[in-house]
């Protein structure tokens, strides 16, 4: 085998080698949390972490004006081994959620998945509060 030959075919090994290493890469993704306040008034937003690993630490307040929209939290899920966002079990995540209109506390249960819509394209999980929540 000639010199020119043997380069060539070490180039052609080196090039399916970076192929594969970068067709094999693992996919993370952040994941967000929104709230819409779909009520006749504005809504109040506790977030809080609880955490035990201390991996993140929120405690935060939100004011949400009727009609509008908030993304109140923000995680990545790590690794996830395919490129395409996934349904979560949001119990996962430990976040204490409560969410007050007019002094009234929603009656919902924040720290379970069917408390949110879940929209794949975006990787969001979407509260929708009405009044009928309080």
């Amino acid at each position: 085998m000639s010199t020119s030959n043997n380069s060539e075919a070490k180039l052609f090994v080196g090039f399916i080698l970076i192929l594969t290493v970068l067709s094999s890469c693992e996919y993370g993704n952040t994941y967000y949390y929104k709230v819409t306040n779909n009520t006749d008034t504005a809504i109040f937003v506790h977030c809080k972490s609880v955490d035990t690993l201390q991996q993140y630490r929120i405690d935060t307040n939100f004011i949400i004006p009727r009609d509008s929209s908030k993304i109140i939290f923000t995680i990545d899920h790590g690794i996830q081994g395919s490129a395409q966002n996934y349904l979560w079990n949001v119990s996962k995540d430990n976040i204490k959620l409560s969410i007050t209109r007019k002094g009234a506390l929603s009656h919902r249960d924040y720290a379970k998945s069917s408390s949110w819509a879940f929209c794949e394209d975006s990787a969001m999980y979407l509260a929708v509060i009405y009044n009928s929540d309080f």
